[in-house]
């Protein structure tokens, strides 16, 4: 997760780390890069996707990052 708000120094990295996600997923998620091949989620949309799927009775157990990035928009 990341923060352009409280931390936008970090800006950078989440290009990086979003430009490594990118490649692995054309790639067909191949490459050894592990968390680091998952695109970076502002802590906005997450806390957006955790207060939806709290309040959906039909969401249960752990939620990935692709669902987090649809709930949260």
């Amino acid at each position: 997760m990341f923060s352009n708000h409280d931390r936008p120094h970090l800006t950078p990295l989440k290009g990086l780390i979003t430009g490594l996600a990118t490649v692995n997923t054309r790639l067909g998620g191949c490459l050894p890069f592990g968390a680091a091949a998952i695109q970076p989620l502002d802590v906005d949309l997450v806390a957006r996707a955790a207060i939806k799927a709290t309040l959906d009775p039909e969401i249960h157990g752990i939620i990935d990052v692709n669902t987090l990035s649809e709930l949260g928009v």
